[in-house]
């Protein structure tokens, strides 16, 4: 998370908060940062998604993917798809 403003989570329950976070903005907006798993096994390996940023008055695409899938095209794929759904369906 070297390029998350806040840095990585410090402490299990700051993840759960921030899941917590997640699950409300799904709830409230319809979209949300959601899961990246890997396509072969299925093991979770980062996040990626739309968040309304009212402070900003936009909407905005993130990903977060583990060290060991970049450089695959992972992040291109996941932000495509995300583009794809904000104006087809959000």
């Amino acid at each position: 998370m070297r390029f998350t403003v806040t840095g990585p989570d410090k402490s299990i329950e700051e993840t759960r908060t921030r899941l917590a976070f997640f699950e409300n903005h799904q709830w409230e907006h319809g979209f949300s940062k959601w899961v990246v798993l890997n396509a072969a096994s299925g093991v979770p390996i980062g996040d990626s998604g739309l968040l309304v940023l009212p402070e900003c008055g936009w909407i905005d695409l993130g990903f977060r993917l583990a060290q060991p899938h970049w450089g695959q095209g992972l992040a291109t794929e996941a932000a495509s798809a995300w583009v794809r759904a904000a104006f087809d369906e959000y």
